[in-house]
């Protein structure tokens, strides 16, 4: 049992990252990238340093995307882009956090869903500890940054031009 639980589980958790998308762009349209993206993730938010984290991201996509696996960037705009990417963490933290919470509670509203659906493969509900039973699914969160939100994804591009211009 605790083997198809752990499969279903991970199926699961690949439907709440899709739902979640789904629900995002719902409400905020193509920024729901940014969030889930291939290059910038919520998760870069909630890291200790996440302008380094960005950096090392937007270089990888620069190097990706302009075919020069050795591309650099002087020191002078790597301090640049730098700066402008922390103007941005601290204004998204609280909202960061919400979603955070709201994914979690959408993860264990699936995995509560799927202990109703196949109980015998993996047990009933009361398998799942009783803080983790969410039978509704949850409410994404208000979202007032969303100016913020296209200010990254145009910035991220804006670098990502000016850098690929200047060589």
């Amino acid at each position: 049992m605790m083997i198809f639980r752990k499969k279903a589980y991970k199926h699961v958790y690949k439907n709440a990252v899709k739902k979640a998308q789904e629900i995002l762009y719902q409400k905020i349209g193509s920024s729901y990238e940014i969030f889930y993206g291939k290059w910038l993730s919520y998760e870069i938010f909630m890291v200790s340093n996440p302008v380094k984290v960005l950096w090392k991201k937007f270089m990888k996509y620069t190097r990706k995307i302009s075919k020069d696996k050795n591309f650099s960037v002087n020191d002078e705009m790597k301090e640049k882009i730098c700066s402008d990417f922390a103007r941005y963490p601290n204004e998204l933290a609280k909202y960061i956090e919400e979603y955070n919470l709201f994914f979690h509670k959408l993860v264990y509203h699936m995995r509560y869903k799927e202990h109703i659906s196949i109980p015998e493969e993996i047990g009933p509900v009361s398998f799942i500890q009783k803080n983790k039973r969410i039978a509704n699914l949850p409410a994404l969160p208000h979202i007032s940054e969303i100016e913020t939100l296209h200010d990254i994804s145009n910035l991220w591009y804006f670098h990502f031009e000016d850098v690929t211009e200047s060589t």
